[in-house]
Protein backbone atom coordinates (compact mmCIF):
# COMPACT_ATOMS: atom_id res chain seq x y z
CA UNK A 1 0.00 0.00 0.00
CA UNK A 2 1.69 3.20 -1.34
CA UNK A 3 0.80 6.09 1.31
CA UNK A 4 1.51 9.64 2.13
CA UNK A 5 0.52 12.54 4.41
CA UNK A 6 -2.80 13.36 4.07
CA UNK A 7 -4.24 10.51 2.20
CA UNK A 8 -7.96 9.85 2.96
CA UNK A 9 -8.28 8.17 6.84
CA UNK A 10 -10.54 5.87 5.79
CA UNK A 11 -9.08 4.74 2.60
CA UNK A 12 -5.95 3.96 4.22
CA UNK A 13 -7.05 2.75 7.35
CA UNK A 14 -9.87 -0.17 6.66
CA UNK A 15 -8.40 -1.29 3.43
CA UNK A 16 -5.13 -1.81 5.59
CA UNK A 17 -7.00 -3.34 8.52
CA UNK A 18 -9.64 -5.26 7.04
CA UNK A 19 -6.70 -7.33 4.54
CA UNK A 20 -4.92 -7.79 7.90
CA UNK A 21 -7.83 -9.41 9.41
CA UNK A 22 -8.03 -11.91 7.20
CA UNK A 23 -4.77 -13.23 7.06
CA UNK A 24 -2.69 -11.08 4.62
CA UNK A 25 0.69 -9.51 5.18
CA UNK A 26 0.32 -5.15 5.35
CA UNK A 27 3.14 -3.31 3.95
CA UNK A 28 2.21 0.52 4.30
CA UNK A 29 5.02 2.48 2.40
CA UNK A 30 6.04 6.30 1.35
CA UNK A 31 8.53 8.02 -0.40
CA UNK A 32 11.21 9.47 1.63
CA UNK A 33 9.81 7.98 5.27
CA UNK A 34 11.29 4.88 7.06
CA UNK A 35 9.96 1.97 8.78
CA UNK A 36 8.23 3.16 12.30
CA UNK A 37 7.26 6.87 10.35
CA UNK A 38 3.93 8.07 10.47
CA UNK A 39 1.73 9.97 7.85
CA UNK A 40 -0.98 12.17 8.60
CA UNK A 41 -4.34 11.39 7.50
CA UNK A 42 -7.33 13.57 6.62
CA UNK A 43 -11.24 13.09 6.92
CA UNK A 44 -13.16 14.57 3.68
CA UNK A 45 -16.87 15.12 4.76
CA UNK A 46 -19.67 16.45 2.48
CA UNK A 47 -21.69 19.08 3.56
CA UNK A 48 -23.58 19.85 0.84
CA UNK A 49 -21.23 22.56 -0.51
CA UNK A 50 -19.92 21.52 -4.11
CA UNK A 51 -16.89 20.19 -2.97
CA UNK A 52 -15.72 18.25 0.21
CA UNK A 53 -14.22 19.66 3.31
CA UNK A 54 -10.94 18.19 4.17
CA UNK A 55 -10.23 18.16 8.36
CA UNK A 56 -6.99 16.42 10.26
CA UNK A 57 -7.50 12.46 10.45
CA UNK A 58 -4.87 10.55 12.42
CA UNK A 59 -0.84 9.63 12.37
CA UNK A 60 -0.71 6.44 10.65
CA UNK A 61 2.48 4.65 11.06
CA UNK A 62 4.28 3.03 8.10
CA UNK A 63 5.74 -0.71 8.63
CA UNK A 64 8.58 0.42 6.00
CA UNK A 65 9.62 3.27 3.44
CA UNK A 66 9.07 2.84 -0.15
CA UNK A 67 13.25 2.56 -0.73
CA UNK A 68 12.73 -0.50 2.04
CA UNK A 69 10.97 -2.94 0.19
CA UNK A 70 10.90 -4.61 -3.53
CA UNK A 71 7.69 -4.50 -5.65
CA UNK A 72 8.51 -7.72 -6.78
CA UNK A 73 8.19 -9.51 -3.57
CA UNK A 74 4.62 -8.68 -3.01
CA UNK A 75 1.47 -10.28 -4.72
CA UNK A 76 -0.88 -6.88 -4.96
CA UNK A 77 -1.30 -3.09 -4.63
CA UNK A 78 -3.45 -0.91 -2.41
CA UNK A 79 -3.25 2.98 -4.07
CA UNK A 80 -5.85 4.93 -1.48
CA UNK A 81 -7.03 8.43 -2.50
CA UNK A 82 -7.34 12.12 -0.60
CA UNK A 83 -4.76 14.79 -1.27
CA UNK A 84 -1.86 12.31 -1.34
CA UNK A 85 -1.82 11.12 -4.61
CA UNK A 86 -1.96 14.59 -5.97
CA UNK A 87 1.88 14.58 -4.90
CA UNK A 88 3.15 10.96 -4.85
CA UNK A 89 2.64 10.98 -8.71
CA UNK A 90 5.39 13.42 -8.95
CA UNK A 91 8.19 10.54 -6.98
CA UNK A 92 9.41 8.36 -10.17
CA UNK A 93 9.60 5.16 -7.71
CA UNK A 94 6.24 5.62 -7.03
CA UNK A 95 5.58 5.40 -10.69
CA UNK A 96 7.57 2.84 -11.03
CA UNK A 97 6.62 0.54 -8.42
CA UNK A 98 2.64 1.19 -10.16
CA UNK A 99 4.33 0.19 -13.21
CA UNK A 100 5.48 -2.82 -12.43
CA UNK A 101 1.97 -4.40 -10.57
CA UNK A 102 0.56 -3.69 -13.57
CA UNK A 103 3.32 -5.14 -16.14
CA UNK A 104 3.41 -8.43 -13.74
CA UNK A 105 -0.32 -8.47 -14.59
CA UNK A 106 -0.99 -8.21 -10.53
CA UNK A 107 -4.16 -6.92 -8.70
CA UNK A 108 -3.92 -3.34 -8.34
CA UNK A 109 -7.20 -1.75 -5.70
CA UNK A 110 -7.64 2.07 -6.41
CA UNK A 111 -10.07 4.69 -4.98
CA UNK A 112 -11.25 8.11 -5.13
CA UNK A 113 -7.78 10.17 -5.49
CA UNK A 114 -5.63 7.25 -6.02
CA UNK A 115 -6.43 6.56 -9.95
CA UNK A 116 -4.13 10.06 -10.47
CA UNK A 117 -1.01 8.10 -9.29
CA UNK A 118 -2.24 5.27 -12.04
CA UNK A 119 -2.49 7.95 -14.43
CA UNK A 120 0.84 9.51 -13.84
CA UNK A 121 2.67 6.12 -14.14
CA UNK A 122 0.54 5.91 -17.82
CA UNK A 123 -0.52 2.82 -17.11
CA UNK A 124 -4.49 3.54 -17.82
CA UNK A 125 -4.41 3.05 -21.90
CA UNK A 126 -7.40 1.22 -22.54
CA UNK A 127 -9.12 -0.01 -18.59
CA UNK A 128 -12.07 0.66 -18.02
CA UNK A 129 -12.36 2.15 -13.99
CA UNK A 130 -13.85 4.91 -11.75
CA UNK A 131 -12.50 7.49 -9.84
CA UNK A 132 -13.33 10.60 -7.81
CA UNK A 133 -15.36 12.30 -10.07
CA UNK A 134 -12.87 15.44 -9.94
CA UNK A 135 -10.35 13.19 -11.32
CA UNK A 136 -12.23 11.64 -14.76
CA UNK A 137 -10.96 14.04 -16.91
CA UNK A 138 -7.40 13.11 -15.40
CA UNK A 139 -8.17 9.15 -16.17
CA UNK A 140 -10.00 10.14 -19.53
CA UNK A 141 -7.05 12.00 -20.51
CA UNK A 142 -4.99 8.76 -19.61
CA UNK A 143 -6.71 6.79 -22.29
CA UNK A 144 -9.13 5.31 -19.43
CA UNK A 145 -12.89 4.74 -19.96
CA UNK A 146 -13.97 6.27 -16.50
CA UNK A 147 -16.87 4.60 -14.94
CA UNK A 148 -20.00 6.10 -12.68
CA UNK A 149 -19.92 2.86 -9.56
CA UNK A 150 -17.64 -0.06 -8.47
CA UNK A 151 -15.80 -1.64 -11.50
CA UNK A 152 -13.15 -4.36 -11.67
CA UNK A 153 -11.41 -4.57 -15.46
CA UNK A 154 -9.76 -7.65 -15.95
CA UNK A 155 -10.10 -11.00 -14.98
CA UNK A 156 -9.48 -11.49 -11.92
CA UNK A 157 -7.49 -8.53 -11.40
CA UNK A 158 -8.97 -5.65 -9.61
CA UNK A 159 -8.36 -2.55 -11.06
CA UNK A 160 -9.67 0.51 -9.27
CA UNK A 161 -12.35 0.24 -6.68
CA UNK A 162 -15.39 2.94 -5.86
CA UNK A 163 -13.77 6.16 -6.31
CA UNK A 164 -16.98 8.54 -4.39
CA UNK A 165 -18.28 8.60 -1.26
CA UNK A 166 -21.19 5.63 -1.44
CA UNK A 167 -24.43 6.51 -3.41
CA UNK A 168 -26.59 3.64 -4.27
CA UNK A 169 -30.56 3.46 -5.09
CA UNK A 170 -31.15 1.20 -2.47
CA UNK A 171 -31.55 0.82 1.70
CA UNK A 172 -29.77 -2.18 3.29
CA UNK A 173 -31.80 -3.13 6.20
CA UNK A 174 -30.57 -5.35 8.90
CA UNK A 175 -32.15 -7.50 11.76
CA UNK A 176 -29.82 -10.38 13.19
CA UNK A 177 -29.56 -11.06 16.40
CA UNK A 178 -25.77 -11.38 18.00
CA UNK A 179 -26.69 -14.89 18.74
CA UNK A 180 -26.54 -15.02 14.27
CA UNK A 181 -24.00 -12.77 14.27
CA UNK A 182 -20.16 -14.18 12.68
CA UNK A 183 -16.84 -14.14 14.84
CA UNK A 184 -14.95 -11.13 14.43
CA UNK A 185 -11.59 -11.80 12.55
CA UNK A 186 -9.70 -9.12 14.53
CA UNK A 187 -10.56 -10.23 17.82
CA UNK A 188 -10.39 -13.79 16.64
CA UNK A 189 -6.84 -13.39 15.61
CA UNK A 190 -5.68 -11.46 19.17
CA UNK A 191 -5.49 -8.13 17.86
CA UNK A 192 -5.97 -5.33 20.27
CA UNK A 193 -8.32 -2.15 19.57
CA UNK A 194 -5.14 -0.48 18.75
CA UNK A 195 -4.48 -2.43 16.19
CA UNK A 196 -8.09 -2.56 14.47
CA UNK A 197 -7.63 1.36 14.50
CA UNK A 198 -10.84 2.33 12.34
CA UNK A 199 -12.14 -1.50 13.13
CA UNK A 200 -14.71 -2.64 10.66
CA UNK A 201 -16.75 -3.81 12.86
CA UNK A 202 -17.34 -2.20 15.64
CA UNK A 203 -19.75 -2.90 18.69
CA UNK A 204 -20.69 0.65 19.56
CA UNK A 205 -20.04 4.16 18.33
CA UNK A 206 -20.39 7.49 19.41
CA UNK A 207 -20.81 10.51 17.75
CA UNK A 208 -21.06 14.27 18.63
CA UNK A 209 -24.41 15.43 18.90
CA UNK A 210 -26.55 18.70 20.25
CA UNK A 211 -26.18 22.42 20.78
CA UNK A 212 -22.63 23.99 20.73
CA UNK A 213 -21.25 27.35 20.44
CA UNK A 214 -21.95 27.62 16.46
CA UNK A 215 -25.11 25.89 16.86
CA UNK A 216 -27.12 27.84 18.59
CA UNK A 217 -24.13 29.87 20.02
CA UNK A 218 -24.48 28.05 23.56
CA UNK A 219 -23.67 24.49 25.05
CA UNK A 220 -26.02 22.70 27.05
CA UNK A 221 -25.44 22.45 30.74
CA UNK A 222 -24.09 19.74 32.68
CA UNK A 223 -24.53 20.18 36.42
CA UNK A 224 -22.25 19.49 39.59
CA UNK A 225 -23.63 16.22 40.15
CA UNK A 226 -23.26 14.81 36.33
CA UNK A 227 -27.22 15.20 35.52
CA UNK A 228 -27.71 17.42 32.15
CA UNK A 229 -30.24 18.83 29.92
CA UNK A 230 -30.13 17.45 26.41
CA UNK A 231 -30.49 20.60 23.92
CA UNK A 232 -30.77 20.20 20.16
CA UNK A 233 -29.57 22.53 17.24
CA UNK A 234 -31.65 24.75 14.94
CA UNK A 235 -32.83 23.49 11.61
CA UNK A 236 -30.42 24.58 9.28
CA UNK A 237 -31.57 23.10 5.87
CA UNK A 238 -34.95 23.43 4.32
CA UNK A 239 -38.04 21.52 5.46
CA UNK A 240 -41.11 20.23 3.90
CA UNK A 241 -44.55 21.60 4.25
CA UNK A 242 -46.18 19.50 7.06
CA UNK A 243 -48.03 17.82 4.74
CA UNK A 244 -45.64 16.23 3.09
CA UNK A 245 -44.34 14.95 6.81
CA UNK A 246 -44.53 11.09 7.24
CA UNK A 247 -46.46 11.46 10.37
CA UNK A 248 -48.75 14.57 11.00
CA UNK A 249 -47.05 16.49 13.58
CA UNK A 250 -45.28 19.91 13.56
CA UNK A 251 -41.85 21.46 13.08
CA UNK A 252 -40.87 21.99 16.55
CA UNK A 253 -39.19 25.09 18.09
CA UNK A 254 -37.20 25.19 21.05
CA UNK A 255 -40.28 26.83 22.47
CA UNK A 256 -41.68 23.51 22.29
CA UNK A 257 -38.64 21.68 24.13
CA UNK A 258 -38.94 20.77 28.00
CA UNK A 259 -35.84 22.44 29.02
CA UNK A 260 -35.28 23.51 32.52
CA UNK A 261 -33.74 26.95 31.36
CA UNK A 262 -34.95 29.85 29.35
CA UNK A 263 -33.77 29.83 25.78
CA UNK A 264 -32.72 33.51 24.56
CA UNK A 265 -36.16 34.96 22.69
CA UNK A 266 -34.99 35.49 19.43
CA UNK A 267 -34.56 31.72 19.62
CA UNK A 268 -37.94 30.53 20.93
CA UNK A 269 -39.76 30.40 17.76
CA UNK A 270 -36.47 28.58 15.60
CA UNK A 271 -37.28 25.26 14.34
CA UNK A 272 -35.06 22.32 15.73
CA UNK A 273 -33.67 19.78 14.31
CA UNK A 274 -34.73 16.93 17.07
CA UNK A 275 -32.15 14.49 15.96
CA UNK A 276 -31.56 12.32 17.94
CA UNK A 277 -35.09 11.96 19.73
CA UNK A 278 -35.63 9.36 22.68
CA UNK A 279 -38.63 8.12 24.12
CA UNK A 280 -39.98 10.88 26.74
CA UNK A 281 -37.93 13.42 25.87
CA UNK A 282 -38.91 16.73 24.55
CA UNK A 283 -42.20 15.02 23.59
CA UNK A 284 -40.83 11.96 21.38
CA UNK A 285 -41.93 8.29 21.66
CA UNK A 286 -38.95 6.45 19.38
CA UNK A 287 -35.42 6.49 19.91
CA UNK A 288 -34.48 7.24 16.19
CA UNK A 289 -31.09 8.96 14.62
CA UNK A 290 -30.25 10.09 11.04
CA UNK A 291 -27.02 11.01 9.38
CA UNK A 292 -26.49 13.03 6.10
CA UNK A 293 -22.54 12.96 6.35
CA UNK A 294 -20.29 10.58 5.16
CA UNK A 295 -17.72 10.30 8.00
CA UNK A 296 -20.22 9.38 10.83
CA UNK A 297 -22.57 7.53 8.17
CA UNK A 298 -20.02 5.58 7.44
CA UNK A 299 -18.81 4.52 11.03
CA UNK A 300 -22.88 3.85 11.93
CA UNK A 301 -23.34 1.80 8.57
CA UNK A 302 -20.88 -0.80 10.37
CA UNK A 303 -23.05 -1.38 13.22
CA UNK A 304 -25.90 -4.34 13.55
CA UNK A 305 -29.27 -4.84 15.85
CA UNK A 306 -28.52 -5.20 18.99
CA UNK A 307 -25.11 -2.62 18.86
CA UNK A 308 -25.16 0.38 20.29
CA UNK A 309 -25.26 4.13 19.20
CA UNK A 310 -23.80 6.68 21.69
CA UNK A 311 -24.46 10.13 21.78
CA UNK A 312 -22.01 12.72 22.80
CA UNK A 313 -22.17 15.97 23.28
CA UNK A 314 -19.57 19.49 24.38
CA UNK A 315 -21.46 20.59 27.75
CA UNK A 316 -20.93 23.47 29.87
CA UNK A 317 -20.77 23.28 33.44
CA UNK A 318 -23.26 25.02 35.32
CA UNK A 319 -24.40 25.30 38.67
CA UNK A 320 -27.79 24.02 39.72
CA UNK A 321 -31.13 26.26 38.86
CA UNK A 322 -28.85 28.17 36.22
CA UNK A 323 -31.61 30.30 34.49
CA UNK A 324 -30.07 30.13 30.91
CA UNK A 325 -27.46 31.64 28.42
CA UNK A 326 -29.22 35.21 29.12
CA UNK A 327 -29.96 34.67 32.74
CA UNK A 328 -28.23 36.98 35.93
CA UNK A 329 -25.35 34.41 37.17
CA UNK A 330 -26.57 32.43 39.85
CA UNK A 331 -25.10 33.20 43.00
CA UNK A 332 -22.26 30.95 44.23
CA UNK A 333 -22.72 28.56 47.35
CA UNK A 334 -23.95 25.71 45.64
CA UNK A 335 -22.78 22.39 45.88
CA UNK A 336 -19.16 21.26 44.39
CA UNK A 337 -19.18 19.98 41.18
CA UNK A 338 -18.21 15.96 41.26
CA UNK A 339 -14.40 15.70 40.42
CA UNK A 340 -14.23 13.67 37.06
CA UNK A 341 -16.15 17.31 35.35
CA UNK A 342 -14.08 19.20 33.51
CA UNK A 343 -13.69 22.98 35.13
CA UNK A 344 -15.96 25.22 32.27
CA UNK A 345 -16.86 22.51 29.45
CA UNK A 346 -16.05 19.01 28.12
CA UNK A 347 -17.39 16.07 26.09
CA UNK A 348 -19.29 13.74 27.96
CA UNK A 349 -21.35 10.81 26.52
CA UNK A 350 -25.32 11.56 27.57
CA UNK A 351 -27.40 9.16 25.83
CA UNK A 352 -27.24 5.94 23.58
CA UNK A 353 -29.60 3.85 21.12
CA UNK A 354 -29.43 -0.07 21.34
CA UNK A 355 -30.01 -1.07 17.87
CA UNK A 356 -33.03 -2.94 16.84
CA UNK A 357 -32.68 -1.66 12.60
CA UNK A 358 -30.23 -0.22 10.52
CA UNK A 359 -30.84 1.33 6.82
CA UNK A 360 -27.65 2.25 5.12
CA UNK A 361 -26.32 3.45 1.80
CA UNK A 362 -25.58 0.32 0.34
CA UNK A 363 -23.98 -1.86 -2.77
CA UNK A 364 -26.09 -1.60 -5.90
CA UNK A 365 -27.06 0.51 -8.45
CA UNK A 366 -25.32 4.06 -8.41
CA UNK A 367 -27.86 6.97 -8.25
CA UNK A 368 -27.52 10.30 -7.64
CA UNK A 369 -28.60 11.16 -4.19
CA UNK A 370 -26.45 9.42 -1.62
CA UNK A 371 -29.07 8.63 0.86
CA UNK A 372 -30.81 6.03 1.43
CA UNK A 373 -34.82 4.95 0.57
CA UNK A 374 -36.86 8.04 2.09
CA UNK A 375 -39.53 5.50 1.52
CA UNK A 376 -37.78 2.99 3.76
CA UNK A 377 -36.85 5.10 6.21
CA UNK A 378 -40.46 6.72 6.34
CA UNK A 379 -41.30 3.21 7.24
CA UNK A 380 -38.50 2.36 9.64
CA UNK A 381 -38.65 6.23 11.40
CA UNK A 382 -41.49 7.82 10.33
CA UNK A 383 -40.34 10.81 12.81
CA UNK A 384 -37.16 11.47 12.27
CA UNK A 385 -35.98 15.11 11.38
CA UNK A 386 -34.73 14.18 8.34
CA UNK A 387 -37.92 13.01 6.73
CA UNK A 388 -38.47 16.74 7.08
CA UNK A 389 -36.12 18.08 5.28
CA UNK A 390 -35.90 19.03 1.56
CA UNK A 391 -34.67 16.95 -0.06
CA UNK A 392 -34.17 13.92 2.56
CA UNK A 393 -30.43 13.86 3.09
CA UNK A 394 -29.60 10.87 5.58
CA UNK A 395 -27.22 8.58 4.39
CA UNK A 396 -27.99 6.11 7.34
CA UNK A 397 -30.99 5.81 9.43
CA UNK A 398 -30.89 4.22 12.59
CA UNK A 399 -34.81 2.87 14.45
CA UNK A 400 -33.60 1.69 18.22
CA UNK A 401 -35.56 -0.70 21.21
CA UNK A 402 -37.50 1.97 22.45
CA UNK A 403 -37.16 0.11 26.06
CA UNK A 404 -33.52 0.16 26.16
CA UNK A 405 -32.52 3.62 24.64
CA UNK A 406 -32.61 6.86 25.73
CA UNK A 407 -30.60 9.98 27.91
CA UNK A 408 -28.87 8.35 30.59
CA UNK A 409 -28.84 9.71 34.69
CA UNK A 410 -25.76 10.80 34.61
CA UNK A 411 -22.71 12.10 31.99
CA UNK A 412 -19.86 9.82 31.12
CA UNK A 413 -16.92 12.09 30.69
CA UNK A 414 -15.12 11.73 27.81
CA UNK A 415 -12.54 14.90 28.84
CA UNK A 416 -9.77 15.15 31.34
CA UNK A 417 -10.97 16.55 34.50
CA UNK A 418 -8.52 18.94 34.27
CA UNK A 419 -9.66 20.32 30.80
CA UNK A 420 -12.25 19.81 28.66
CA UNK A 421 -10.15 19.80 25.34
CA UNK A 422 -8.16 16.88 26.86
CA UNK A 423 -9.35 12.99 26.15
CA UNK A 424 -9.31 10.81 28.67
CA UNK A 425 -8.38 7.19 28.73
CA UNK A 426 -12.07 6.50 27.03
CA UNK A 427 -11.24 7.80 24.48
CA UNK A 428 -7.38 7.41 24.01
CA UNK A 429 -7.24 3.51 25.16
CA UNK A 430 -10.63 1.97 24.11
CA UNK A 431 -11.65 3.70 21.14
CA UNK A 432 -10.16 4.11 17.61
CA UNK A 433 -9.60 7.98 17.87
CA UNK A 434 -5.89 9.01 18.49
CA UNK A 435 -7.39 11.57 21.56
CA UNK A 436 -5.37 14.60 19.80
CA UNK A 437 -6.72 17.67 17.71
CA UNK A 438 -10.10 17.86 18.19
CA UNK A 439 -11.41 14.64 18.81
CA UNK A 440 -14.65 15.86 20.40
CA UNK A 441 -15.78 16.54 16.80
CA UNK A 442 -15.37 13.18 15.39
CA UNK A 443 -16.97 9.88 15.51
CA UNK A 444 -15.51 7.16 18.11
CA UNK A 445 -15.43 3.46 17.51
CA UNK A 446 -15.13 0.95 20.58
CA UNK A 447 -14.22 -3.05 19.69
CA UNK A 448 -17.06 -5.21 22.04
CA UNK A 449 -14.75 -5.18 25.38
CA UNK A 450 -15.20 -1.28 24.89
CA UNK A 451 -18.07 -1.24 24.67
CA UNK A 452 -18.66 -3.80 27.78
CA UNK A 453 -16.48 -0.93 29.91
CA UNK A 454 -18.61 1.62 29.01
CA UNK A 455 -22.03 0.20 29.54
CA UNK A 456 -20.66 -0.41 32.80
CA UNK A 457 -19.78 3.02 33.46
CA UNK A 458 -23.33 4.08 32.46
CA UNK A 459 -24.85 2.10 34.73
Amino acid sequence: MIVGDFGEDYEIMVPFQALRAVGHEVHAVCPERGTGDTVKTAIHDFRGDQTYLETRGHDFELTHGLDEVDPADYDALVVPGGRAPEYLRGYEEVLDAVRHFFEADKPVASICHGPQILAAAGVLDGYELTAYPAVRPEVEAAGCSWVDGVTTDGEPRYRAGVARPPRVDRAVPRTARHGDRPRRAGRDRGLTPRDIFQMTDPRAVAVNVAANTNQPGFRGPVYPDGSFAYVPIPESAATLSRARFPVDEPLPTYADLDLPFAVPADLRETPVHLDPEFPGVHGRTRATYGDPHGVKAGRIAGLEPGDWLFFYATLSLRPHGWGGPEAAPVADGGPSPDADLAPDWGAYLFAGIRIDRLLAVGEGAVTGSGTVDRAAAADLAPTNAHLKRDPFDARVVVAGDPDASGPFERVVPLSEPDAGADANHLVTELSSDSGKGPWWRRPLAFDADATATLLDRIE
